[in-house]
């Protein structure tokens, strides 16, 4: 029976697939195939006669041709379904009825609903049934850990009854040492006192150095602040002379170029001196042939004027008033005289003007010879003024170049200075810290020139292990650093101003004491350095004042090369004195 139900249903439920594709895809929702299903041709003989669409508005039930609505259905207990409103081209040769085809795609729609909620509970149950699994592994898992925490806080507690047990037989056994070790307890508790008021000492002397060391670091940096203020101001002169250095070489190519150009003028007068020469020496010659003529004339017009009174006398005595005319008898005798007559004035005149031209030509020759000298002379002293203008500026020049260098010589001097200002504080004996390695500036300035004590202070003797002596010490054997005192660096007025290079002074004494009186000896060593140091600055600063252009001759090359010698054989004789006074 229940096998029959299931193929019925089976089939009811293919039936109402086949009428909903049918139904869709008369209202094209659904593709139509190439070629009908044979359901569709199987079912439709099966079907109710074919009758036409009624749509229905929204909201209102479709209604048949009749007029009946889908409440006069075989169905009245069930709402007729709504459907949205439809193409009027849609063939209705489906052979399907609007009311049926709505209650076969309601049933469809419920038995997909059946469908959907059994597979719903279907899942529900899994789920159910693997959440169960997974809370039992979950819980396995809970208890497995508590019964592992369960074992460590058992161990943990018979570990804990070991340790009591332990304590318990280590305070038992310190009763027994302090009963036992009264008064060893009491020596070590005396002993350890002093022990600790020692260690306090050299901790409060330790701290008090350091305390100096600070203020003498921060007076360092204060100069280095100072140096660097210096070095910028000194920069910025160095910038501000090169930027007058390129402006005077624009003077003087400047200036070269106009000498150049009055050069090739006064060559060019030279050689228009040079052609007017020939000219002048011609126009000389003439203007002293003019002076002879010149010195001929007054003889000429001597001899004229004796001719005019020979003349003058001689028409007297014949009688001949009229033009001055002699005798037709005379004429042959008089003649040689009026003859002479005109032909001194013809001289006279030619003589007059050969003067007057010459005169001319010789004012205009030296007219132009006055003109050549000045401008000449011009030349000259432009010559000269340029050449006074470059030496000026070549000095000028020279004085630049050798700020320049001794300002490079202060910056490696700065820099030599900062090289030489670390101080290496390390762990002395006892944990007291000592400056074993301390370089004091010969040339800082007062304020930072201190004396760097020990941490035992100076005049106290330094024990094993680094704790004080009660005995005091010599004034040989104290532990010091030398050192120029305020008064000896206020007296260098390099020290502030010329920015000497700094020496290598030694390095300050550690807190040990050479034993067996070694001090004096050091103290030897560290007067030779400062000697060496010393001579070595004064060598580099003769070395910086070299200038640029030396090592050209022979003689130069050659001081330049000693000096270089004698720096190295310095700096290796400091080496070792170095190395010598280095701190064991």
């Amino acid at each position: 029976m229940a096998a029959e139900d299931v193929a019925r249903t089976e089939e009811v439920l293919a039936t109402q697939q086949q009428l909903l594709r049918s139904f869709l895809r008369a209202t094209g929702d659904l593709p139509v195939p190439a070629e009908p299903e044979p359901n569709h041709l199987r079912f439709a003989h099966e079907l109710p006669p074919c009758t036409p669409w009624v749509h229905s508005s929204p909201g209102r039930p479709a209604e048949q041709p009749g007029g009946s609505s889908a409440a006069a259905s075989p169905q009245p207990q069930r709402r007729a379904a709504v459907l949205p409103p439809r193409p009027a081209a849609v063939s209705v040769d489906m052979g399907l009825n609007s009311a049926h085809t709505a209650e076969l795609a309601r049933a469809l729609v419920e038995a997909r609903h059946a469908e959907l909620e059994r597979q719903r509970m279907h899942r529900l149950s899994e789920m159910h049934a693997s959440s169960t699994d997974a809370a039992v592994a979950k819980a396995a898992r809970l208890e497995a850990e508590l019964g592992a925490a369960r074992a460590m806080e058992v161990q943990r507690s018979h570990r804990e009854a070991e340790l009591d047990a332990a304590l318990i037989a280590a305070r038992a056994r310190i009763v027994e040492l302090e009963a036992l070790d009264g008064d060893r307890r009491a020596a070590l508790a005396s002993t350890l006192e002093g022990s600790t008021q020692d260690a306090l000492a050299r901790a409060r002397a330790a701290r008090a150095h350091e305390d100096e060391l600070r203020r003498e670091i921060e007076q360092r940096r204060i100069d280095a602040d100072e140096l660097r203020a210096v070095d910028a101001a000194r920069r910025a002169e160095l910038a501000q002379r090169h930027a007058q250095i390129a402006e005077l070489r624009a003077q003087l190519a400047e200036a070269r170029g106009v000498a150049d150009a009055d050069a090739a003028r006064a060559d060019a007068l030279q050689r228009r001196l040079s052609a007017v020469e020939p000219e002048l020496r011609e126009a000389r010659a003439k203007a002293q042939a003019a002076l002879a003529d010149a010195e001929r004339v007054p003889a000429l017009e001597r001899a004229l004027d004796e001719a005019r009174a020979h003349a003058a006398r001689a028409a007297v005595s014949r009688g001949e008033q009229q033009h001055n005319v002699p005798p037709a008898a005379e004429r042959t005798g008089g003649g040689g005289g009026v003859a002479a007559e005109g032909e001194l004035e013809r001289l006279l005149a030619a003589s007059r003007a050969q003067v007057a031209s010459l005169s001319s030509e010789l004012e205009s020759a030296h007219e132009r010879e006055e003109a050549l000298h000045a401008q000449h002379e011009a030349v000259l002293g432009m010559q000269a003024e340029l050449e006074a203008e470059l030496s000026a500026t070549g000095a000028h020049a020279a004085r630049v170049e050798r700020s320049a260098r001794e300002l490079r010589a202060a910056k490696s001097a700065e820099a030599a200075a900062g090289a030489n200002a670390a101080v290496d504080v390390r762990d002395g004996g006892g944990g007291a810290p000592a400056l074993h390695r301390a370089p004091v500036c010969a040339h800082a300035p007062p304020a930072a020139s201190r004396c760097v004590q020990s941490i035992g202070g100076a005049g106290t003797r330094v024990g094993a292990g680094g704790a004080p002596a009660a005995q005091p010490a010599d004034d040989g054997a104290a532990v010091h650093a030398f050192r120029f005192s305020s008064a000896e660096a206020q007296e260098r007025p390099s020290i502030r101003t010329h920015l000497a290079p700094p020496s290598r002074v030694p390095y300050a004494l550690s807190a040990q004491a050479a034993p067996g009186g070694g001090s004096a000896s050091r103290a030897q060593l560290e007067t030779r350095h400062m000697e060496l140091s010393l001579e070595r600055d004064k060598l580099q600063a003769e070395y910086a004042r070299m200038p640029i252009s030396s090592g050209r001759t022979l003689n130069e090359r050659r001081q330049k090369a000693q000096l270089e010698e004698r720096l190295e054989g310095l700096a290796a004789e400091l080496g070792a004195l170095n190395v010598r006074l280095r701190p064991v």
